[in-house]
Order: C-alpha cells, then sequence, then structure tokens
C-alpha cells in the first residue's frame, strides 16, 4: 500500500463555504458576474429567448427544433421546471431506489434519435448533461456544433488516460464536450461551478489536525471487479464508458488480506445523495462481495478503531437540505455496515485516527481524463 501525503489548501477549506469547484489553468476564465448580475430566467423568457434561433424568424418549439440552445439552457436550471424542456421525461433513481439521480428525455439531437439524461446535485440543480450521438460520426457532429458555437475553445487530439479525444466549447458559464472515443460518441455539458463531486467533502478533511496520510486510488485497471461492478448494479453495455470506478486495497480487518474498497460513479449508481460504494475480496481472481453502501462521497476515512472485528469508516453526510456533517459507519458482524443515513455524527473531528482513502480531486481527474471506466 503506497500513501502520498500532502497538505490540502486554504481553497478546499472555502468550499465549506462555497460548493463551487475551480478549474484549471488552462481553461477558459468563467465569468466573474454574480447572480445579482445574470438573474435565473423564468421559464417563459427561456422558450422566448430559444425561438429567437430560428433561421426563418418563425415562432417554432424549441423543444422539438432546437435542441442544442435547449440543453444548454437546461443546464443550470432546477429539477423540478426541468420537465418541461423536453416532452415525455422520467426520473431516474439509483439501482436501489433511495435516492433521485435527474431525468431522462428521449430527444432528436442533430437529426439522431437518442436519449438525454441529466444528474443533479444537491441543490437539485442540473449540474451534468450526457447524450450519446453515435460512433463515428464525431467530425460531422464537431462541425454542427460549431455552426452554432463557433470554433471549440480546446481541441483535444491526443487520446487521454481513459482513451478519448474531445472538443469543448466554453459559453455562459458552462462546458459543452464532444467526446470521442472506444466506439462512441458523446456529448456532455457540464457546468463548473456546480461540482459532480464536491470540494467540502476535502474540506472536512482539513479539519483534521493530526496530518493523516493521504491515498490516492489505484490508477491500474481491474477487470475482474468492472465485471463484477457491471454484473452488481445491472449497467448496460451503453453506459461502461460512462461508469467511472476508483478503488483501494484496505486491510478493515487486519488479517493481513486487503480488501477491495470501490466508489462507482455514474447514471446507474450516482445522484444528488452521493455513489454507490462496495466492499469485497478477491479470491483468485473472483471477486465476491462483502457489503455494499450508499449515498457516499468521497475522500473517506479509515478508521483506526474497530467495531466487531471491522475498522470503522468515516464518511460525508450531506443533501437533502442537511448541513454536511462528518458520520461513523460501524460493522454489525460479518463485514456489514451501517448506513449512511444512520450513520454517527462525529462530534469531535480531533479524536479521529486513521488515513484517508480515495483521496483523489475527482473535478480534476473528470477535466483531465484521469479515471478508470468499466469501459
Amino acid at each position: 500500500m503506497k500513501f502520498k501525503k500532502f497538505i490540502l489548501t486554504t481553497t478546499l477549506a472555502v468550499a465549506l463555504m462555497s460548493t463551487g469547484c475551480s478549474t484549471n489553468s488552462s481553461q477558459a476564465p468563467v465569468s466573474n458576474a454574480t447572480e445579482e448580475d445574470t438573474p435565473s430566467k423564468t421559464q417563459t423568457e427561456v422558450v422566448e429567448d430559444l425561438k429567437q434561433h430560428d433561421e426563418n424568424g418563425q415562432s417554432v418549439s424549441p423543444l422539438k427544433e432546437n435542441f442544442l440552445s435547449t440543453a444548454i439552457h437546461l443546464l443550470g436550471e432546477t429539477h423540478e421546471a426541468s420537465s418541461a424542456y423536453f416532452e415525455n421525461s422520467e426520473e431516474i433513481y439509483s439501482a436501489d431506489g433511495t435516492f433521485l439521480i435527474g431525468r431522462s428525455y428521449p430527444v432528436t439531437a442533430f437529426g439522431i434519435q437518442t436519449t438525454l439524461y441529466t444528474s443533479i446535485d444537491t441543490n437539485n440543480v442540473i449540474n451534468s448533461i450526457t447524450v450519446h450521438l453515435g460512433e463515428n460520426n464525431f467530425d460531422e457532429l464537431k462541425k454542427e456544433i460549431i455552426k452554432a458555437l463557433g470554433e471549440p475553445s480546446e481541441n483535444n487530439d491526443i487520446p487521454s488516460e481513459a482513451g478519448f479525444t474531445n472538443a469543448t466549447w466554453f459559453m455562459d458559464g458552462k462546458y459543452i464536450h464532444l467526446y470521442k472515443g472506444y466506439g462512441t460518441v458523446d456529448l456532455q455539458l457540464i457546468l463548473p461551478d456546480q461540482p459532480l463531486t464536491s470540494k467540502v467533502d476535502h474540506a472536512f478533511m482539513t479539519q483534521l489536525e493530526n496530518e493523516p496520510d493521504y491515498l490516492l486510488a489505484e490508477s491500474e485497471p481491474y477487470p475482474a471487479l468492472e465485471q463484477f461492478i457491471i454484473d452488481t448494479y445491472g449497467i448496460p453495455e451503453d453506459f461502461y464508458d460512462k461508469t467511472k470506478y476508483y478503488y483501494n486495497l484496505v486491510d478493515l480487518n487486519e488479517d493481513g488480506r486487503e480488501e477491495i474498497f470501490a466508489v462507482v460513479m455514474g447514471p446507474y449508481t450516482s445522484g444528488s445523495g452521493g455513489s454507490s460504494a462496495l466492499i469485497a475480496f478477491d479470491f483468485e481472481g473472483d471477486i465476491r462481495e462483502i457489503t455494499q453502501l450508499t449515498l457516499i462521497h468521497t475522500p473517506i476515512i479509515i478508521s483506526e478503531h474497530d467495531t466487531k472485528g471491522m475498522k470503522d469508516i468515516i464518511v460525508t453526510r450531506r443533501g437533502g437540505g442537511a448541513d454536511p456533517a462528518l458520520v461513523k459507519l460501524t460493522s454489525t458482524g460479518e463485514g456489514h455496515y451501517t448506513s449512511v443515513n444512520d450513520g454517527e455524527v462525529v462530534a469531535n473531528v480531533n479524536d479521529i485516527q486513521g488515513y484517508v482513502i480515495l483521496a483523489n480531486d475527482i473535478m480534476y481527474d473528470i477535466e483531465n481524463g484521469l479515471y478508470l471506466t468499466l469501459q
């Protein structure tokens, strides 16, 4: 087990007061306009704006005629208001039905019949939109988007570690990514100041005065674990490349054999309350489950203290309007743990002794393709 020790910056501590994430310096600057400078528009105003994009000046419904503009306006909208943007939407819940992920919409995008998926943050605001658009039509779609938005802000023609190339447009504080890789072309819209995983969780860790060791997730693909994730959560093949997983090897019961602690992030496993996690062990290449957890945010503390022979696990509980808090999950026996909702709130973080796993900056990883997928 190799640890990397680092000090989290003050920027992360500030995240307790604001859940916004900064972007790296190579990207286009985010507008400095305040919320008062750019008041949110009503649904009627949004529709009227979209009608102005009709080349013939006709009053047409943007729900049918102007997919890209509608999607851009949808990003940052509340989940409650979003059903009006495209017809026949359905709410999506996590595989175990415990928390809301977003909506799915049957849409026609650039002449292609497909499905648009949204995900929401802890404030029920849409922070990510994903649409699968084909397999070998990246160049054609890029030209179509250039017609609407102009030249990309960024072209990444060198495949990332995950094997993807992409073109990126930055407009109105939003990123529009067109991805190509592994025989798939996808459009993803991201609201950078509404993080997919909040740095508020990292900020909690800065409260630990004992400067624990931080363990970054393993970077090597784990094919047996990938197949186990697919089987466990019933993830269809179309979503393999949209499902990220992070894992570390930890000895939770101090028997000399390391267990797998994995967090799975994707449309079938994540939502406003967090992501799914599983604890398992590898028996000669056969992954065997110990327990599953939901509503998980990274990073995670593995405590030195144990309950019923298993080390306590400390995570951030947030969402549902509640103030963020560190909670302790304890073993109930035979490897199972209490749920996040039933976790005991940690009264004094300085009493915690242990180390931190899955300490990656997830937003940075996403922006730079530094993550593992089921692909």
